[in-house]
């Protein structure tokens, strides 16, 4: 048997029942059996149209004799059961399920990423999956999902975005800009000026230092490291200076291995902060993932 984790949130209709209803229903299937489940928690909506429902978020486990994709089958026909249709990314919906975790399973499909790609970086499920298995260890991170809730908890309010064209970059942030409201972030664009480790150390402690939001930099101190490995020492010393940022942002193509050979060269000692990769040639999308992530890792 396997073991799952999944997540469940309702933002319209009777949003508690919803789950309640969900895991009766998850738990119903011969090949699934609930484990045990987390409290309620209310959360507002990260991402997706403005002006969304507060949403009722959950954490649950489950034994299953299922393969992965077997198990996403079920999640939506229970889903489509209790009247879920799909029109618009992260709209708002009478239930969401989502497999976080199968096991130790690391998994790249069309229809499937495992680890969830977005699980370590959202509060509204770190904190329920806390309540149940906080030592659960993530099999890319290695650390365990309390490790990451802390991490949210005590880093430093700035993402970083590496990857990708300095023009492709600035692009998505003037996208961004045009999207949420100037209360939510502040933007520290990289430039001529910020060369060196010493010029974005000063740039991002003076940026947090003048912000209540969140800071989004166009730059990571670390991409330094893909050529010239031998400033890890230096990389390191600048983020106890100014503290770790709460996301790496990587602009790269998503159906490469789930390691891209970018971050590998970025964090040789292993994982040093969560990360999210996002594809490069859509600014668009870039916007939208970093909104969604700057609401969900606040």
């Amino acid at each position: 048997m396997a073991t799952c984790l999944i997540s469940l949130g309702a933002n319209i209709g009777h949003r508690e029942q919803a789950i309640e209803q969900a895991i009766s229903l998850i738990n119903a299937y011969s090949e699934m059996s609930a484990c045990q489940c987390s409290s309620f928690f209310e959360t507002i909506a990260a991402g997706g149209p403005p002006d969304q429902p507060r949403f009722i978020n959950a954490v649950a486990q489950f034994e299953t004799c299922l393969k992965p994709l077997e198990v996403l089958k079920k999640l939506f026909q229970v889903e489509q059961q209790l009247g879920r249709t799909r029109q618009q990314m992260w709209e708002s919906r009478v239930l969401d399920l989502d497999l976080l975790l199968y096991d130790d399973k690391i998994l790249n499909h069309s229809e499937l990423i495992l680890p969830h790609p977005r699980m370590i970086l959202r509060r509204f499920v770190l904190e329920p999956a806390c309540e149940i298995v906080a030592d659960l260890i993530h099999p890319q991170t290695k650390w365990t999902l309390q490790q990451h809730l802390d991490h949210l908890n005590r880093s430093a309010k700035y993402i970083c975005i590496a990857g990708a064209a300095t023009a492709q970059r600035r692009a998505a942030l003037e996208q961004l800009k045009t999207d949420v409201d100037n209360q939510q972030i502040s933007i520290l664009q990289n430039s001529l000026g910020l060369r060196t480790l010493d010029d974005q150390q000063a740039a991002i402690k003076g940026a947090l230092a003048a912000a209540t939001n969140m800071v989004i930099a166009n730059f990571c101190p670390r991409e330094i490291l893909a050529s010239a490995p031998e400033q890890l020492a230096r990389v390191e010393q600048l983020e106890q200076a100014v503290g770790l940022p709460r996301l790496i942002v990587l602009l790269d193509n998503p159906n490469k291995p789930i390691f891209p050979a970018m971050l590998n060269t970025m964090t040789p000692k292993g994982t040093v902060v969560p990360w999210l990769v996002v594809p490069s040639d859509d600014k668009e999308q870039i916007a939208r993932e970093l909104q969604a992530a700057i609401i969900a890792a606040a």
